[in-house]
């Protein structure tokens, strides 16, 4: 098997794995995690989807021992990677642009 077969094989067995532990939680519980769901889905969709790994990466991946996915979530929501800040450009850039009726999708 190749490396790179390896890599993607290691992602999908994390996904596989956070996807189960996913199913496994009671509705109000998967509620409250749906944007870790949601981001977790991108980040695997980005990575399986013809990401560049560098034989560095690769490697890193290989030898790490927790879910990858995850720890890449955690990253992500660390306060200095906030996605706030994003929806916090949108959100201004929005009202910027709002029209000047009642409602934005009046007919």
């Amino acid at each position: 098997m190749k490396r790179i077969d390896k890599v993607l094989q290691k992602i999908d067995d994390a996904y596989t794995a956070f996807k189960n532990d996913m199913l496994s939680l009671p509705p109000s519980e998967l509620y409250d995690r749906a944007y870790k769901i949601f981001s977790i889905e991108e980040i695997y969709l980005i990575l399986i989807n013809g990401y560049d790994f560098t034989e560095e990466i690769a490697n890193r991946i290989l030898l790490f021992r927790g879910n990858v996915l995850e720890q890449i979530y955690e990253e992500w929501v660390e306060p200095e990677h906030s996605h706030q800040d994003a929806f916090r450009n949108v959100i201004r850039e929005t009202l910027a642009k709002l029209p000047e009726r009642t409602y934005a999708y009046e007919t």
